[in-house]
């Protein structure tokens, strides 16, 4: 009995695996496993598209940070240019400032007055190439300031090493020209300076390479420079 009962499991067994394989069942397990390797082949591709897309981004953003740098030395290297340019520019020029001005003075007068004063300052023979005034005439009729280009640069630096000691009280002052932002920085200067002149008459002031010294009886007592990241005055 036992061994009949047993033969008759068998038997039931391999029809339901004979059933369970029947062709609409296999057709969908194929179907199935068609599907699951058709996302599997989708999911790589998209996984290498994620990764080719991440290694684009990589080189352009690589790209766009070498073209930054390029960019900022352009701009760096344009900055200096200018700058070299500007100071080719002014390399043989002097400005005077408190040179009497009129309002008959011509070309021919303001060559034959520099001239003079040049000579006082002991500059035989000046050169001159050009001869100009700075600006626009102030209704109180204040002086504008006078630019004078020197053929020679030897010129120039003899009259603001040596020439400019020989002028004396009422003469104009020479300087060397200047850009407009060492002129708006030299202002602050002169801004500060007559704060503190106003509590001490006795004091003198000297503007050399972006710093002011103040000085009493020859003595320096205080030193000033110029902030540019605050654009203010500051004591040393």
């Amino acid at each position: 009995m036992h061994l009949w009962g047993g033969g008759g499991n068998k038997k039931q067994d391999k029809r339901q695996r004979q059933q369970s394989n029947s062709p609409e069942e296999q057709g969908s397990k194929k179907r199935t496993n068609l599907e699951d390797d058709f996302i599997m082949d989708v999911n790589k591709i998209m996984e290498k598209m994620d990764a080719q897309h991440k290694e684009v981004l990589t080189k352009h953003t690589e790209v766009f940070d070498r073209l930054n740098k390029i960019e900022g030395k352009c701009d760096i290297n344009s900055q200096k240019a200018f700058a070299a340019i500007e100071e080719l520019k002014r390399e043989k020029s002097i400005v005077f400032y408190g040179f009497p001005e009129t309002g008959t003075e011509t070309l021919e007068t303001q060559i034959a007055e520099v001239e003079k004063l040049l000579q006082k300052m002991g500059l035989n023979n000046p050169i001159i190439d050009d001869i100009f005034r700075m600006g626009k005439k102030t209704p109180t009729g204040k002086p504008r300031p006078l630019l004078v280009k020197m053929v020679r640069s030897i010129d120039k630096k003899f009259i603001l090493q040596s020439g400019k000691k020989k002028l004396g009280k009422g003469d104009p002052i020479v300087e060397r020209d200047k850009t407009q932002a060492e002129r708006a920085v030299e202002k602050k200067f002169m801004e500060k300076f007559k704060e503190l002149r106003a509590a001490d008459k006795d004091i003198r002031m000297d503007i050399y390479k972006g710093k002011m010294t103040i000085k009493k009886n020859k003595t320096i007592i205080k030193t000033f420079t110029y902030d540019s990241t605050m654009d203010t005055i500051q004591q040393q």
